[in-house]
């Protein structure tokens, strides 16, 4: 079983931000700004449809990509439920 990681603080506080939830969606990318949009929207569009008045997030964790994916997976979807986390430099982006 792999070692558990700590959080960098940033990602900490969008997590809490949060508070209590009802369902995760885990999304990873590397360099996909064509299609992440697409992804991102579609896994909100189904949380959202799947369970009404659910209290629901996104994580999306990036590979450094440095082709706009991080900017287009923030605007499929509202900002507040969204948490980007880069996990090549354990960074929050």
């Amino acid at each position: 079983m792999p070692e558990p990681i700590a959080l960098p603080e940033q990602t900490a506080q969008q997590v809490e931000r949060l508070g209590p939830l009802d369902f995760i969606v885990g999304i990873t990318s590397g360099n996909h700004a064509e299609t992440i949009g697409g992804v991102v929207q579609a896994a909100w569009t189904g949380l959202e449809r799947s369970f009404p008045g659910a209290r629901v997030a996104i994580v999306h964790a990036d590979s450094g990509s440095r082709d706009g994916t991080v900017e287009r997976a923030a605007a499929a979807m509202p900002g507040e439920r969204l948490v980007q986390v880069s996990t090549s430099a354990a960074t929050p982006l």
